[in-house]
């Protein structure tokens, strides 16, 4: 998952965390996250409670409890957000204009959403998912303006990856194993549109890293070795461009 992104011009952008009391929503304490911005030294600039956007539109995303696990002594994880996308450079031609620069997409995995608000006003522009989605994982916006979305399906026992667009709230693309069940992942989860079309996908729970083509085919795989406990430790995967590392 993409917790912290570092922008063009040094500042970062990264996930917080910050117990608060919201009576009408959960009589207990509450986690409610946010995204701070940092200047490159790490002072803290910037910060906007996920809390405060959605509640800019309740009726857009109204934030539920139910479902979630309470853990005794702890606040309820309300959100559980996981990862954000800070749009920087200009969308596609005829891209959604919500998804435009200084907007930031985040995923609330227990929330069943991702939502997107603009940094500046801090208002909710668009969300997606609610009775689609099931714990899902690292959404990003695409070129094209589109959403990839890992939605882990927890307790389906077959996750898949989702491509939305959200002009008109449709998934566009899908993958799904053939037989459904060999890609599962109920916790954690990463994906990522390459430069040639296909998709790169980290299953962690099973320490497995593979690339799929639109069509579905399975192109390589790779598995963590295992560990002394037996498992295969793996939690994130990405595809780095060679120019990008130090020669």
């Amino acid at each position: 998952m993409i917790d912290v992104r570092i922008l063009s011009d040094g500042r970062l952008a990264t996930l917080t965390s910050r117990r608060v009391e919201v009576p009408e929503i959960h009589p207990g304490p509450l986690l409610d996250k946010g995204v701070a911005l940092l200047s490159p030294e790490g002072a803290l600039l910037e910060e906007r409670s996920l809390l405060n956007v959605l509640a800019s539109h309740p009726q857009r995303l109204p934030v539920v409890t139910a479902g979630i696990e309470e853990k005794e002594g702890r606040p309820l994880d309300l959100f559980h957000a996981n990862s954000l996308d800070w749009i920087e450079a200009p969308r596609a031609p005829g891209a959604d204009p919500r998804f435009a620069p200084g907007a930031v997409l985040a995923t609330l995995r227990h929330q069943d959403a991702v939502v997107l608000f603009d940094w500046r006003s801090g208002e909710l522009l668009w969300s997606w998912g609610r009775g689609q989605l099931r714990r899902p994982h690292d959404a990003s916006v695409l070129e094209d303006g589109n959403v990839l979305i890992f939605d882990n399906q927890t307790g389906a026992d077959a996750s898949r990856i989702v491509e939305v667009d959200p002009s008109t709230d449709r998934i566009v693309w899908e993958y799904r194993a053939q037989n459904p069940t060999d890609f599962y992942t109920g916790t954690g989860g990463t994906v990522q549109r390459l430069a040639n079309g296909n998709t790169l996908i980290a299953e962690p729970n099973a320490g497995r890293g593979f690339e799929v083509t639109l069509s579905g085919e399975v192109v390589w795989e790779y598995l963590a070795p295992r560990n002394a406990d037996g498992h295969r430790p793996a939690f994130r995967l990405e595809r780095v461009p060679l120019d990008a590392l130090p020669q």
